[in-house]
């Protein structure tokens, strides 16, 4: 009997391994529906734009051009739910003048296109080609939310911009898979990496950093890791009531704001 209870346990425990091993594509990149327009849902002055991929995909993106001198923030979202849920971003930042180019990845808000790392930070690339051609002149912010941020840090080394915002940002997807599921050597099996600890130390612009501290999807240990290895200059904000996706709702906004009017942008 106990030999037959620990084989049962034993195949479960594969199995189980197994599934979280096949599907963990699924379970990083869960997509999102197809969004609804910025006219839907308020947004004056926002438009629908595509931008074309490395591979021939045409990916939908909504941009909102800046003010007059002003910079435009190059906007990489989270793992989850389509551009029309970040619509506070677009009030709050072109309400100040800025820019603003949100592309979806490939496999959300309607894209067609299997999300990978590569593919991502491919992606990414194209998005501030496109941002080049529309507004070369306008100096260039780039805003990570979450996963957002490992692609924003990502593209900062090949794209460099003059300052950076990274929002509930993790240090890398295999430590968070690790302590989410601990019983499982999920760091050693996970594919796409997001490993932003491993390449913190050659960013070269200035950084800030905001976390929610009732943040129950990163916990703000792994933010402050990769924190203390990225470059001065740099600033960690804790907003103490906030959770992963409702900065703006406790003041991330202003902080935002301020800090990059600190450095003339």
């Amino acid at each position: 009997m106990l030999w037959t209870g620990a084989l049962a346990a034993g195949a479960a425990y594969s199995g189980a391994l197994g599934l979280m091993y096949a599907f963990q594509g699924r379970l990083m990149y869960p997509g999102s529906e197809p969004t609804d327009s910025p006219q839907a849902i308020g947004l004056t002055g926002v438009s629908e734009v595509r931008i074309e991929t490395y591979d021939g995909l045409s990916l939908l993106a909504w941009w909102m051009p800046p003010a007059d001198g002003r910079p435009v923030v190059l906007y990489f979202h989270g793992n989850a739910g389509p551009l029309a849920c970040r619509a506070n971003k677009f009030t709050e930042f072109t309400k100040a003048g800025y820019g603003l180019l949100m592309p979806a990845y490939r496999g959300y808000s309607g894209n067609a296109g299997r999300p990978s790392e590569a593919a991502i930070v491919k992606d990414a690339q194209s998005s501030a080609d496109w941002l080049a051609r529309q507004a070369p002149d306008a100096p260039l912010v780039y805003y990570g939310e979450s996963l957002g941020s490992s692609v924003a840090l990502q593209l900062a080394l090949r794209v460099r911009p003059r300052a950076m915002v990274m929002e509930g940002a993790f240090d890398s997807a295999a430590n968070m898979a690790q302590a989410r599921y601990p019983m499982f050597p999920t760091a050693r099996l996970i594919k796409d990496r997001w490993d932003s600890m491993a390449i913190a130390s050659a960013m070269t612009a200035p950084v800030l950093m905001l976390h929610g501290g009732m943040d129950k999807t990163v916990p703000i240990s792994h933010a402050k890791r990769l924190f203390r290895e990225l470059p001065e200059p740099k600033r960690f904000v804790l907003l103490d009531e906030a959770g992963h996706v409702n900065l703006f709702e406790h003041g991330g906004a202003r902080h935002v704001l301020e800090w990059l009017a600190e450095r003339g942008l």
